[in-house]
């Protein structure tokens, strides 16, 4: 049996604000389906779509989190933050420090 791929809203909507392509409409079928747990094929056609359209979207996020993860060492998590922009060059800075004092 397939794992379910669920993501928070704030999860999803922080990777939709880094990949803009993702339009509204199509946001909400997203969060629909990864947040709510809504089957694809009833959102999908609630919305006039096919079901292969949300799986392909999916499918995408599912990549873009592996890549992003793909380079974690052993006893590292990943953690999606939210961060004012002013303070990007320190959590940069941190996270080097982190990685080195525990190469």
């Amino acid at each position: 049996m397939a794992k379910t791929f669920k993501l928070t809203r704030e999860q999803l909507h922080a990777l939709a604000k880094v990949d803009r392509k993702i339009d509204p409409e199509t946001l909400v079928m997203l969060e629909r389906v990864l947040v709510n747990g809504e089957s694809q094929r009833n959102v999908a056609a609630e919305f006039g779509k096919k079901q292969q359209f949300i799986s392909d979207r999916v499918k995408n996020l599912k990549e873009r989190l592996a890549k992003q993860t793909e380079i974690v060492p052993d006893g590292f998590e990943v953690r999606m933050v939210i961060v004012h922009k002013s303070e990007l060059d320190a959590l940069d800075k941190f996270e080097k420090e982190g990685l080195k004092a525990h190469a």
